[in-house]
C-alpha cells in the first residue's frame, strides 16, 4: 500500500504543478501595451505567449520589464513593448486540477483493486496453506 500512497502522492504533485491555462488577455494592442507599461498587466515571473507585429510568437518566463526602455525581457527574449499585438499569461486553474486529481485518485483506486488487492489475498492465502 506504500506505493500507492507514493503514487497518488506524485500524481497529486504533477496534478497541481501541471494544471495551468494560457489565457489571452481580449484588448487591443495598444491597450495592451498601455497596461502592460502602466505595470497592471504584465509582472516578472510570468509564464507568457507574445505575439508581435510581425507575427512571431515569443513563449518566455518574463525576467523584467523595463519600461523605460520600453522592453519586456525574459532570459533569452527581449520583446519592444510598442511591438505587441497579443498576450497570453499562464494561469492556475483550480476545475481543471480537481478534475485531474480526483480522476487520478479514481484510476489509482480501481488499479488498486484490480492488480493489488487480488495479488495480497493469495500471498494471504499462500502463506495460510503453509507453502511460504
Amino acid at each position: 500500500m506504500n506505493r500507492i500512497f507514493s503514487a497518488f502522492v506524485l500524481v497529486s504533485i504533477i496534478s497541481i504543478v501541471t494544471c495551468t491555462t494560457l489565457t489571452p488577455t481580449g484588448a487591443t494592442p495598444e491597450q495592451l501595451q498601455h497596461q502592460i507599461i502602466a505595470e497592471n498587466l504584465l509582472k516578472p515571473g510570468d509564464q507568457v505567449e507574445i505575439a508581435t507585429s510581425d507575427g512571431a510568437v515569443h513563449k518566455f518566463r518574463i525576467t523584467e520589464i523595463d519600461r523605460e526602455a520600453g522592453l519586456v525581457l525574459g532570459e533569452d527574449k527581449r520583446v519592444a513593448i510598442a511591438d505587441i499585438v497579443a498576450v497570453k499569461t499562464r494561469e492556475f486553474s483550480a476545475g481543471k486540477t480537481a478534475l485531474l486529481a480526483g480522476g487520478a485518485t479514481y484510476g489509482l483506486w480501481v488499479w488498486a483493486m484490480i492488480i493489488i488487492a487480488p495479488i495480497e489475498e493469495f500471498a494471504t492465502w499462500y502463506g495460510e496453506k503453509g507453502y511460504s
